[in-house]
């Protein structure tokens, strides 16, 4: 019985320095660590409702039923009169229309809630013929100037004939008279606004953006 013990205690003395040396093998393998948090995606502002347009109902008196309120913004068309419709205070508009000399870029009254446009339309055929008798009178009085001069070097050793200074006079105030009249039709075809329920806003020229 002593042997038996004695083997085993034996065994087990040296199978110690075995186990130790397997215990120094062992390599323990660090967890891996968890991974950074993620910060949370940011949450989107609610843009609330939309601001109320400010808007102005506009109506239109004229004589000409061609005549509307053009907006500048692209594409927009044109109001035909009375319009009694809706726009925002601060866009820049004019009156147009077919045959009608457009009027000066405007704002519409800075207060109020509706505005009256008083329209009075110009034409753009006599605005045309204006322009065109206005250059005519110009060359006629430099086609008069032209004969004078012809004249008068053709002629310089004799006075001036009759005739000449005739149709040199009545020449010159004949162009004269159709510039004044080509003048008159021109400036005066213009298209005038007048509003009521505010003053209209005329400010430096403004472009704007042809929509037909």
């Amino acid at each position: 019985m002593r042997s038996v013990l004695g083997v085993l205690l034996a065994a087990q003395i040296g199978a110690a320095p075995a186990f130790a040396e397997e215990a120094q093998e062992i390599v323990v393998e660090p967890l891996d660590a968890p991974p950074p948090a993620q910060p949370a995606p940011a949450q989107a502002e609610y843009p609330g409702p939309p601001a109320p347009r400010d808007d102005v109902l506009v109506d239109i008196h004229t004589g000409d039923a061609a005549a509307g309120l053009e907006p500048a913004q692209f594409g927009a068309g044109r109001c035909l009169a009375p319009c009694q419709k809706p726009f925002p205070r601060d866009g820049y508009y004019r009156i147009t229309g077919e045959g009608i000399v457009e009027s000066k870029a405007f704002q519409l009254p800075a207060s109020g809630r509706q505005v009256t446009l008083n329209v009075n339309t110009g034409s753009k055929t006599v605005e045309t013929t204006g322009a065109v008798l206005g250059v005519g009178g110009f060359v006629v009085i430099g086609g008069v100037a032209l004969y004078s001069l012809k004249e008068a070097l053709g002629n310089i050793d004799t006075p001036v004939s009759k005739t000449t200074q005739e149709v040199t006079a009545y020449g010159m105030l004949a162009g004269l008279g159709i510039v004044v009249l080509g003048g008159i039709l021109y400036f005066r075809s213009y298209t005038s606004v007048r509003s009521k329920g505010g003053a209209l806003r005329f400010g430096p020229a403004v472009t704007l953006i042809p929509t037909r």
